[in-house]
């Protein structure tokens, strides 16, 4: 049986980003990686529907790319604009928290 003095509290996986040519977000960025219920929500949303649901980009970037002081850098709405214009670099931010969170990993085991 493990001791309670053996249990190490989890940590959140995460990297800095420089970002470059990307309108109104230039230098560095923190991306996390995905909560255990942004996971399980993304998983079942894209089972049920057989494809990604796209909406939920914006919400993981609102949630995953933080600035310097930790606060996320945009909200949900705010993200929806910025890939308007910036759509490379949202997704390219995405695909970074995905593997961050253990998800292309997963994705490769199904193929």
């Amino acid at each position: 049986m493990i001791k309670r003095d053996q249990i190490k509290p989890p940590s959140q996986r995460g990297r800095k980003v420089k970002l470059v040519n990307a309108g109104p977000l230039q230098g560095e960025v923190a991306l996390v990686g995905m909560m255990l219920s942004h996971r399980i929500a993304m998983i079942a949303a894209t089972r049920r529907q057989k494809t990604v649901d796209f909406s939920y980009v914006a919400k993981v970037l609102a949630d995953c790319v933080l600035a310097d002081d930790n606060a996320p850098v945009y909200n949900l709405e705010q993200w929806e604009a910025f890939g308007v214009e910036h759509i490379d670099t949202a997704l390219d931010l995405f695909n970074e928290i995905q593997d961050l969170s253990g998800l292309d990993k997963e994705a490769s085991k199904k193929s």
